[in-house]
């Protein structure tokens, strides 16, 4: 093996050239590093980022794994399962008050950015002594104030303060279902829509008996079919097209600039 270094010069003195430490060696071993990956190679010095940790990738299963980058079977990509579980999805009537202080009385699935806050308000709650609060943090990422549903849950601007909370039914046996619910919207800096609040049933979004298919503290300049929460309200919405469905799957998601944003209580 031959290797030559060839270097032609320019006419002026900033077209020197310097050369050093030269070595040659063997060529590092590729692979996983880490001892705590699925792939870990003991014989690897060099890694190529090919490290794979196993878990649940299904957002919809209580030990959903955020950082696993590989499925139950150790396939990036994959859609195995396996070691996922799932919650129990309640038939109807089924009547939640959040009394128990604790999401998983009826294994609710609970999901917030780094700016938004999903919990339990036990100092004000908005009927009896417990309500399902979400929250919004600082101005950080929030962008400009949103006027629009489509603004307002844009997910390239404002996820970092998106907050949800979801619950699973089991329509299969029901005939006329609905849904009603508390909101109240409580809060400072009511001058402009900073609190969003929609509903989605299986991921797709669901409008309420009005017609509206979100809600904010204010319309004032506010475009589209969105409803108005000031003081504490119900909302009522129809269920009819998840008939005969054994999981369907209700998210209650916000989009909140500020905190404390707003509760909800007393879902049925």
């Amino acid at each position: 093996l031959y290797v030559r270094f060839h270097f032609v010069s320019g006419s002026n003195f900033t077209s020197d050239c310097a050369l050093d430490l030269v070595r040659f060696m063997e060529s590092p071993g590729g692979g996983c590093i880490d001892p705590f990956a699925a792939n870990y190679d003991s014989t690897a010095t060099l890694s190529n980022n090919s490290c794979l940790y196993p878990g649940c990738t299904n957002p919809m299963a209580l030990n959903y794994c955020s950082s696993c980058n590989s499925d139950c079977d150790t396939l990036a990509g994959g859609t195995n399962d396996s070691c996922c579980i799932f919650p129990l999805c309640s038939t109807i009537p089924f009547y939640e008050d959040f009394e128990s202080a604790n999401f998983n009385t009826n294994q609710w699935l609970t999901n917030s950015g780094t700016e938004a806050v999903v919990g339990f308000n036990l100092t004000s709650a908005i009927a009896d002594s417990v309500s399902l609060e979400f929250s919004g943090g600082t101005i950080t990422n929030y962008g400009i104030t949103p006027y629009s549903e489509a603004a307002a849950f844009d997910s390239t601007t404002k996820i970092e303060h998106f907050a949800s909370a979801t619950l699973c039914l089991d329509l299969s046996g029901a005939t006329t279902p609905e849904m009603s619910f508390l909101v109240a919207m409580p809060g400072s800096f009511n001058n402009a829509p900073y609190r969003w609040l929609r509903i989605l049933a299986n991921g797709n979004v669901i409008a309420d008996v009005n017609g509206n298919t979100s809600f904010t503290n204010t319309l004032n300049n506010v475009a589209g079919s969105v409803g108005l929460v000031t003081d504490t309200v119900m909302l009522t919405f129809d269920l009819l097209a998840y008939i005969g469905l054994s999981d369907v799957h209700i998210t209650f998601q916000t989009s909140c600039r500020y905190g404390p944003a707003f509760s909800l209580l007393n879902a049925d």
